[in-house]
């Protein structure tokens, strides 16, 4: 897991929903693609009450853990085809 991701997750715990949103907000700079980040990010929108961003965090989430698992399987193949 990434440190900002655990950043982000400390701080949601102490209710520091500014911090909280600053630290996956650089976890997902760093790694668009992060499953986990945009779960975090989810759950600090669902907590600051602005639910239509969290339901798109989940979806995003959603399908980074799909592209990811795809990826897995096909054990990256589809990245050396030219």
């Amino acid at each position: 897991m990434n440190a900002w991701v655990s950043r982000a997750r400390a701080e949601l715990a102490l209710n520091e929903l500014a911090a909280a949103e600053h630290a996956v907000q650089k976890a997902i700079a760093l790694n668009p693609r992060k499953a986990q980040a945009h779960m975090v990010l989810a759950d600090i929108y669902e907590r600051q009450g602005q639910t239509g961003k969290a339901d798109t965090a989940r979806r995003h989430a959603r399908r980074m853990s799909i592209e990811h698992a795809r990826r897995s399987q096909s054990g990256g193949l589809e990245n050396l085809q030219a």
